[in-house]
């Protein structure tokens, strides 16, 4: 799966400026992602989260599109984690749901199903995070703005291990544990020459599998 991390540090008035806009119908019903998934960096103590034992700031959210039922085009979701280990989520929304429009009704729905309070401050951040996720995938899709690289570049070997038939036979319970491998990543190590083996020189290995061969595709 394809993912994207967009940094906002350091551009705190850019995120706030970007935040407040809200999109029409016609351009939420065409909202598309940079990328299946991508990570918003967010400047420090700008959104908060009601928290115990005191004030508590969202670092980071992670956004994704995800089929659902009851949007075929697409659902959003998202998981934006605090520094104390709370987390502020949305899951099977359609883009105007991230919006203020329909956030309350969304959100109300949301905890029917779960036994959480959303405070004011909470619903205020969700407001924010709704808005900062649309006008990122409007930037990040404008043309206008991110140039497309047209060149594509392969480092290393294609991957010769084809396990998804052992795996998912596993998960269903049709078969025991498949046979144990471990793809090694690629690294340096040293390698002896010269005469009686005396000198060493540092030779790069690509990844390869280690183990059973019984899974390797033809």
């Amino acid at each position: 799966m394809g993912a994207a991390r967009l940094s906002h540090r350091g551009h705190a008035g850019n995120v706030r400026r970007g935040a407040l806009c809200d999109g029409s119908t016609a351009i939420l019903a065409n909202l598309s992602p940079p990328a299946p998934a991508f990570l918003l960096e967010l400047p420090a103590e700008l959104l908060p989260v009601e928290h115990p034992a005191g004030a508590d700031f969202i670092a980071r959210v992670l956004v994704f599109r995800h089929e659902h039922r009851d949007h075929p085009a697409g659902a959003w979701a998202y998981v934006a984690p605090t520094k104390r280990a709370l987390t502020l989520w949305r899951f099977g929304v359609d883009a105007a749901g991230l919006l203020p429009a329909a956030l309350a009704e969304s959100i109300a729905n949301e905890a029917a199903s779960f036994p959480m309070e959303i405070t004011d401050i909470d619903a205020r951040t969700a407001t924010m995070l709704g808005r900062l996720i649309v006008n990122t995938c409007l930037a990040m899709t404008n043309s206008d703005v991110v140039k497309v690289r047209g060149n594509v570049f392969h480092v290393g070997r294609r991957t010769e291990a084809d396990l998804r038939q052992a795996v998912s036979a596993y998960c269903r319970g049709d078969s025991r544990s498949p046979a144990t491998g471990t793809w090694v990543s690629s690294h340096w190590k040293t390698q002896p020459y010269g005469p009686g083996n005396a000198l060493r020189k540092w030779i790069f290995i690509e990844p390869y599998w280690r183990g059973s061969r019984r899974f390797w595709s033809s």
